[in-house]
C-alpha cells in the first residue's frame, strides 16, 4: 500500500539516505513511504551480476551505517 501522506516521516534522515547512496553509485529511483509506521520503500535500479549483489549490500550496510548514527 502506496501513502504519500506518510513520506514526510524523518525526512531527514530518507533524505541522507537517498543523497548518499546516489553519492557512492547506487542508482535510487523511488523513495516512499508504505504501510507501517515508519516502513519505507526505497528502490534503485536494476543490475547485472555482481553489480546488483554489490549495489544490495551496499545499500543495506550504508542504511545502517546512517541509522548507527542518527542512534536508532
Amino acid at each position: 500500500m502506496l501513502s504519500t501522506i506518510r513520506n514526510a516521516f524523518d525526512e531527514a534522515f530518507v533524505i541522507e539516505v537517498v543523497r548518499g547512496m546516489i553519492a557512492i553509485g547506487v542508482d535510487v529511483i523511488t523513495a516512499n513511504a508504505e504501510f507501517g509506521r515508519g516502513q519505507f520503500e526505497i528502490n534503485f535500479a536494476p543490475g547485472i551480476g555482481i553489480d546488483a549483489a554489490d549495489h544490495a549490500f551496499t545499500f543495506k550496510t550504508g542504511v545502517k551505517e546512517i541509522a548507527q548514527r542518527r542512534g536508532y
